[in-house]
This record gives structure tokens, sequence and C-alpha cells, in this order.
């Protein structure tokens, strides 16, 4: 079962200030659940949207782009991983 994070443990976790996260919230594609909760795959989006802002520079716009890309790369990474165990497993099927 995914753990889900409270508001104010997110911003107590990545020391956020309440505001920046209001702006994310309202700015981005990155919600709070029913509840006030964030999942986990939530707050580590809010933790990238921090860097990208605070250590580049990057605005609410920007920062979306950026997480989307990201993720994107990082479905494709599964899917090539994938591709790549079932070729290893093709091939030592044909060696054994």
């Amino acid at each position: 079962m995914e753990r889900y994070y409270r508001r104010t443990e997110v911003i107590e976790m990545l020391s956020l200030d309440e505001d920046f996260l209001d702006r994310l919230l309202a700015e981005t594609s990155i919600c709070e659940e029913v509840g006030g909760t964030f999942s986990a795959r939530d707050v580590e989006r809010i933790r990238v949207a921090r860097h990208l802002e605070e250590d580049l520079g990057v605005n609410p716009a920007g920062i979306e782009v950026v997480i989307r890309l990201l993720e994107r790369m990082m479905a494709e990474r599964r899917e090539l991983l994938s591709v790549i165990e079932a070729f290893c497993r093709k091939l030592a099927e044909r060696g054994a």
C-alpha cells in the first residue's frame, strides 16, 4: 500500500515555504489528494520542483515541462530495461 503524506509532513520533510507549495499547487499539475495528502510520487515531484526553482531559477511553466520530461524519460527507461531483460531471457533459453 502506498504511503501518503500530510501537507505539514511534506513542508517539514522538504523544508518548504508554505507559500512555495501553494504557488506550486496553483501553477502546476501537482495537486493534493483528497484529504490534503500527497503520494510519495508527488513528494518527489515537489522536491524536484523546489530544486528547479531555488537552485536553477526555473519558473512554474518550466518546472511543469521539466517534470513531464523527467517522468517520460523514467518511463522509457523502465520500458527499455524490460526489453533488455526479455532479450537476455531469450538468449539464456537458446544457450541452455
